[in-house]
C-alpha cells in the first residue's frame, strides 16, 4: 500500500474522481501521466516539487486503493 504524507491534494475528491475513471490494468506511472496530460498548460510546472509528489503520491494512492477493491470483487471476497 501507498503512503503518503498528507499533502495539498490529500482526500480531493475531484482528483479521486478523475483517477477513478481510469482503468485498474493500467499501471500507476500511466494513471499519472494520464492525469497530468489533463491539466490545464503549465499548471504541472507551476507547481513546486512537493506538490507535484503530492499529487503523484496521491494519484497513486487512489489508484491502488481502486486496484485492491477490484480484485477484492473479482475473487468473491467483497
Amino acid at each position: 500500500m501507498s503512503r503518503c504524507r498528507s499533502g495539498k491534494f490529500r482526500g480531493n475528491l475531484m482528483l479521486e474522481r478523475v483517477v477513478s475513471n481510469r482503468s485498474v490494468g493500467m499501471t500507476v506511472a500511466e494513471v499519472q501521466s494520464d492525469v497530468r496530460s489533463h491539466l490545464r498548460k503549465g499548471v504541472w510546472d507551476s507547481w513546486s516539487r512537493a506538490d507535484q509528489r503530492s499529487f503523484d503520491c496521491e494519484v497513486k494512492r487512489v489508484h491502488e486503493r481502486n486496484q485492491r477493491l477490484y480484485r477484492d470483487v473479482m475473487g468473491g471476497r467483497f
